[in-house]
């Protein structure tokens, strides 16, 4: 398994595929379902 879509983790993430965020650049949704990807997102990952 892998992303379909490399994450370009140095630009800005805005700019990243499938995440979305508001005006100050904080993250407010991600949207990986065409990415195959299967599991669970840690918790600790929300912080």
């Amino acid at each position: 398994m892998g992303f379909r879509e490399k994450l370009a983790y140095r630009s800005p993430a805005g700019e990243w595929y499938g995440v979305s965020v508001h005006g100050q650049g904080r993250v407010t949704a991600l949207d990986l379902s065409d990415n195959d990807l299967t599991g669970r997102i840690p918790v600790n990952s929300a912080s």
